[in-house]
C-alpha cells in the first residue's frame, strides 16, 4: 500500500436499481494512505459499454479538491443523481499533486425492471427461466437430505419424544 497515492471506497454493492432522476445516497471514504499532506479531486464517470456517457468533477465541501491528512481516512456522505440507467457509474479519485487517476470504486446502476429478479448466470433453460432448474435441484437435494438423516436417526436406534413415552391419552372430564 505504500506505493499508492490514495484510495477510495463506498457503501454501495456491486449491482444498484436506479431510477433516472432519483438521488443516490452512499457514503465515500477516501484513504491517504502516504506519509505526507495530500489534496485529492473526485471525478463521476457513467458509460455504457466503453462509451463514455458522462463525465463531471464531484465538488466536496465546495470545493474541486480536499485535503486528507497523512494516514488518515475521510468519510464523505452525499448523494448523486443522473438521467440515466443501465450504465457503469464510476467515481474516480485523482491526486492533484501527480494529477494521477490514484484509484476508483464502481458500480452497475440497472433499471428497477431489471432488478426485479437477481442476475442469474446464464444457463440454457428447458422450462422458459434460468432460475427454475437451481430451484428444483435445491428442492430435490433438501428432500435427499430429510430421507438421509431419518435413515441415519433409525439405523442408530434413536427415538422421538412420541415413541420413547408413548401416545399419551387425555382423560374424560366429569
Amino acid at each position: 500500500m505504500a506505493d499508492r497515492l490514495g484510495d477510495i471506497f463506498w457503501d454501495l454493492g456491486p449491482v444498484v436499481a436506479y431510477s433516472p432522476g432519483y438521488d443516490l445516497g452512499c457514503s465515500v471514504y477516501v484513504a491517504n494512505c502516504t506519509q505526507g499532506k495530500r489534496e485529492y479531486a473526485l471525478i463521476s464517470q457513467l458509460k455504457r459499454g466503453e462509451q463514455l456517457v458522462l463525465e463531471e468533477a464531484v465538488r466536496v465541501f465546495g470545493y474541486a479538491w480536499f485535503p486528507v491528512e497523512p494516514g488518515d481516512l475521510v468519510r464523505l456522505r452525499g448523494s448523486f443523481s443522473f438521467s440515466y440507467t443501465d450504465v457503469a457509474f464510476n467515481l474516480i479519485l485523482v491526486d492533484r499533486e501527480t494529477e494521477e487517476l490514484t484509484d476508483y470504486v464502481s458500480t452497475q446502476l440497472i433499471s428497477p425492471a431489471k432488478a426485479a429478479l437477481p442476475p442469474w448466470p446464464s444457463v440454457p433453460s428447458v422450462w422458459g427461466s434460468e432460475w427454475w432448474p437451481m430451484a428444483a435441484g435445491m428442492l430435490g437435494l433438501a428432500l435427499v437430505g430429510v430421507v438421509v438423516a431419518q435413515g441415519a436417526a433409525r439405523h442408530r436406534g434413536l427415538q422421538t419424544e412420541d415413541q420413547r413415552e408413548g401416545t399419551k391419552q387425555l382423560e374424560r372430564g366429569g
